[in-house]
């Protein structure tokens, strides 16, 4: 395999997130886009063959404030990035990617991988809108359209964040909203419960055709479903969490050869807990991280409750998920050499669990490797992908044979340096999500440049 790495030029922070377009380009049939966004940025980089280079970008926000996480393709050239606090360029003014609302923006490429990015339309979810949908006035700057999905019929559904009372009476009320496929308008709109919603949520169809969402919430696992058919919107089932630490939860789909439907979250025992430098908070409840495994069809029944192997503590709670087989990785965010308990700590460990019929086994454990990342599983090369910090400092990309744990890839991505050098100029694993291309190469974000393993 080789290494590519292509400096963009920009800080794209500590957690870009990225995509893959749908969209296929008529002079270059292979060549494929990732989009991301960053804290102030949407970018793109060109993928075809050989070619891995930085293709343009799109500024958004100048103050650092957020990153346009949960950012989503449609069909053909267009991608969508929620913009949470409403902040917008003075220099757009008079077009769609000016505005004072918290919005959805969409952006549109062109006939080559390196044609200009367009901001092309946005939907704002100003006031009136929220409370003639919702029928609620008030709500969270910050936190509204952070949290999007497409839904199985085209339509998309966005999180918005209702605040009740005040001062000691405050209260946050999570809603789902449903827009159109065109983002012109809110369809539905659907309360999940009380708290906040965290990072994204999976969708599948149940028997009757209806979209089915799962929310996760700080105490709850809610499922919503969707029928526009039927023009109905409603919570139907939820699943009582109360994980010691929220580093991430995003519940993960999992069907097993057996035809058994399962909703799959992890409960670290610690977590980070500070975005900007990483830091890492432990539970006074010291029982082993645990694997809880929920039934899709009935939400709310007792859940299988699997412990980990003592080294994995800190963990994103989305285990990567492929046939019966679920990977777990301690993880240490984008500061391998962030503070747990007043030390450094590099968070070694990776483990893979496999569905036995009954429960889950243990398949392999590495207890040498520091998975800064979260690992992602490729079908094609049957390799588990992740990156993470070694004793020298630096960061290396790595291929796990799935079947086995051994490494059968491993590369130096670059010098990681020191927590406040990284998060300026070093190469560091990003801590967010790794894409698996079309040619099976795979895709880590890396501070100010993106590295492939192909």
């Amino acid at each position: 395999m080789s290494l590519f790495t292509q400096d963009a030029g920009k800080a794209f922070g500590t957690s870009p997130f990225m995509v893959l377009s749908r969209a296929k380009y008529p002079r270059q049939p292979n060549a494929r886009t990732v989009w991301g966004a960053s804290l102030t940025d949407v970018f793109k980089y060109e993928v075809d063959g050989d070619t891995f280079r930085f293709a343009g970008s799109f500024e958004i926000n100048k103050l650092p404030l957020w990153v346009g996480w949960n950012l989503f393709t449609l069909p053909g050239d267009r991608v969508v990035v929620p913009n949470p606090s409403g902040l917008r360029i003075g220099r757009y003014r008079g077009t769609p990617c000016y505005g004072t609302a918290p919005s959805l923006m969409v952006f549109q490429d062109g006939p080559t991988p390196v044609s200009p990015i367009e901001c092309v339309h946005a939907f704002e979810f100003t006031q009136s809108a929220l409370s003639e949908a919702c029928g609620f006035r008030r709500t969270a700057i910050g936190t509204t359209a952070v949290l999007t999905g497409e839904l199985l019929n085209g339509e998309v559904a966005v999180t918005i964040v209702e605040e009740r009372g005040r001062g000691r009476r405050k209260e946050q009320i999570t809603h789902l909203a449903v827009l159109d496929p065109d983002l012109s308008r809110i369809v539905a709109c659907a309360p999940v419960g009380q708290g906040t919603a965290s990072n994204q949520f999976p969708v599948d169809r149940d028997a009757s055709g209806a979209s089915i969402a799962y929310v996760a919430t700080e105490t709850e696992i809610v499922k919503m479903r969707r029928s526009s058919s039927q023009g109905t919107f409603e919570r139907v089932d939820a699943a009582r969490t109360n994980f010691r630490g929220r580093t991430g939860t995003t519940p993960t789909l999992m069907d097993t050869s057996d035809g058994r439907r399962l909703l799959i979250v992890v409960d670290g025992r610690c977590a980070v807990t500070k975005v900007f430098t990483g830091e890492i908070e432990c539970s006074e409840d010291n029982r082993p991280s645990e694997l809880v495994v929920l039934d899709r069809d009935n939400l709310s029944a007792q859940p299988l409750r699997v412990p980990l192997p003592e080294i994995i503590d800190t963990v994103e709670n989305s285990p990567a998920v492929l046939g019966g087989d679920i990977v777990v990785a301690n993880y240490s965010g984008y500061t391998p050499d962030g503070i747990k308990d007043g030390s450094p700590d590099f968070a070694r460990g990776i483990v893979k669990l496999r569905w036995t019929g009954t429960g889950f086994a243990q398949a392999w454990l590495r207890n040498d490797l520091q998975i800064s990342g979260i690992p992602t599983i490729s079908s094609a090369s049957q390799m588990v992908y992740s990156s993470g910090a070694e004793a020298d400092g630096n960061t290396y990309v790595y291929g796990l044979d799935l079947a086995t744990g051994e490494t059968r890839y491993r590369a130096l991505a670059g010098p990681s340096k020191s927590t406040s050098e990284r998060l300026r100029d070093g190469v560091f694993d990003a801590g967010n999500n790794t894409l698996i291309n079309d040619d099976g190469s795979a895709i880590f974000p890396a501070g100010e440049t993106l590295v492939r393993a192909r």
